[in-house]
């Protein structure tokens, strides 16, 4: 029996409406009254006029600056400068959404955002003000992102896995996890996309940005920005920076997998040895519903085994987890150009693209939680959907990759014990553990229990064993 789905999806734009004053451009006798936003004309400096002079100069000192700035220097007074930049009169009353300068936490962050589009989105409004040019583009603007370094977050639990910004190419190991995730998310935003879109194409009503609008009213340049961002690519990307392999610590995930037959289990990971314990009490709900009203249900006998699972595929998973709380919202990655259409009126207007979204959810899918912690106090939770995450492009991957290190597990006696730091997760809120409300129920704490209780000679004697569960 296939498992029910349900889907939800949604798209569109807000549109707004805020005074402005009228700036000079655009044709002073068109026809606006078709327009339904209020417009404000947008000002286009000449080429050779002071003002001209001096936004080309401040892009090029720009430019300058953040090639020879230290990555580990001070980054607050180069992103006020950017920000006062975006603000000259040459560039402030063009249409953007420039998301918080202010909020650039490291000189990596600003010259990804300047590299990625920031740059080429200002030169070209400059070219506007050109006569030799012929054409006229339209750079949209990537969004800024998130930084892990020792420099940025120097307090952090994992300051020893962490790259300095100077060399943040600084874990070898993990070099190629890193090109692998960064393909999975890029393909993961773009199937999902494509999938949320053809869902949507029936209703869809917008304009190609290069046709006539459809509705019959002109295309001004606010309203054809906002259809030009609608067309922009967002996908989940790491945080700059680099992680270093984790080959410390213990990774533990617990929870039911399956759907009608399923296991209530708790696993436990040795990241420096790959030594595997997985405790579990498996069950059906085809069973559970025979029994019903026919007497008791014969409750299944939980079984301990043990081995090893390979070194390499379980730090990559873990590693994944371990950056999984550091991926925000989806991002405007890589700038877009488009060529204004000839003749437009150079009005903004407040119309503002929406980002679309959605969400998929099977009726087979179970919450896991998973926790890392090692001797020296690092400590980090959070879940995964199993088998499968359809949303989150970051967890997809990190059980993607779960799944293969599981796939490689071998019986056998393991090479280490599991730690007193394991311990039984005493309640909600042990920081200690990073305990959920699921971690707190009863059957799962008498697995972990009884995990923890069988001595380390003895899981080697025999295979499998079954402790005994109060």
């Amino acid at each position: 029996m296939t498992s029910m789905r349900i889907v939800f999806a949604w798209l569109g734009a807000l549109v707004m409406s805020a005074p402005g004053a009228a700036w000079a451009e655009g044709p002073q006798d068109k026809d606006t009254t078709k327009i339904s936003v209020e417009a404000r004309r947008v000002e286009i400096c000449r080429e050779g006029t002071p003002e001209f002079v001096e936004a080309e100069g401040l892009v090029t000192a720009m430019n300058a600056r953040l090639a020879g700035m230290s990555p580990v220097e001070a980054h607050l007074p180069a992103a006020r400068a950017m920000a006062r930049l975006f603000a000259h009169l040459c560039f402030k009353g063009v249409p953007r959404e420039v998301y918080g300068l202010g909020e650039a936490d490291s000189v990596l962050a600003l010259r990804e955002f300047w590299r990625s589009g920031g740059h080429a989105h200002l030169s070209s409004i400059l070219d506007w003000g050109r006569p030799a040019l012929s054409e006229r583009f339209y750079w949209t603007l990537p969004d800024l992102r998130r930084t892990w370094t020792r420099e940025s977050d120097p307090k952090s639990p994992f300051f020893s896995l962490l790259c300095s910004a100077a060399a943040p190419d600084c874990g070898p190991q993990a070099r190629g996890w890193r090109l692998r995730a960064a393909a999975f998310l890029k393909r993961f935003s773009r199937e999902r996309q494509a999938y949320f879109g053809s869902l949507s194409q029936a209703d869809d009503d917008s304009d190609d940005c290069a046709a006539p609008r459809k509705e019959g009213t002109p295309w001004v340049f606010g309203d054809w920005v906002a259809c030009v961002r609608l067309g922009v690519r967002i996908e989940k990307v790491l945080p700059l920076g680099g992680l270093r392999a984790p080959t410390q610590g213990w990774l533990t995930v617990s929870g039911r997998r399956g759907h009608y037959s399923f296991c209530e289990e708790v696993r436990a990971y040795d990241l420096a040895t790959g030594a595997a314990y997985v405790h579990q009490i498996c069950d059906s709900a085809f069973a559970m519903g025979r029994a019903a009203g026919k007497g008791p249900h014969k409750i299944s006998v939980p079984v301990l085994r043990v081995g090893q699972v390979p070194l390499a595929s379980l730090r990559e998973a873990a590693w994944m987890m371990l950056l999984a709380d550091r991926v925000g919202e989806p991002l405007v990655i890589e700038a877009v150009r488009a060529r204004i259409p000839d003749g437009i009126p150079f009005l903004q207007t407040s119309t503002f693209a929406g980002r679309g979204g959605g969400g998929r959810f099977g009726s087979n899918q179970t919450i896991l939680d998973w926790r890392y912690s090692n001797e020296g106090g690092a400590r980090a939770w959070g879940d995964l959907t199993w088998p499968e995450d359809y949303n989150d492009a970051v967890r997809a991957h990190a059980v993607e990759l779960l799944k293969i290190a599981e796939a490689g597990f071998v019986e056998g006696c393991p090479p280490a014990p599991p730690p007193r730091h394991l311990a039984v997760p005493a309640g909600p809120g042990d920081d200690r553990v990073g305990t959920s409300k699921r971690t707190q129920e009863p059957h799962l704490v008498k697995l972990w229990e009884g995990m923890m209780s069988a001595s380390h000679p003895s899981v080697c004697a025999s295979r499998p064993v079954v402790p005994k569960v109060r």
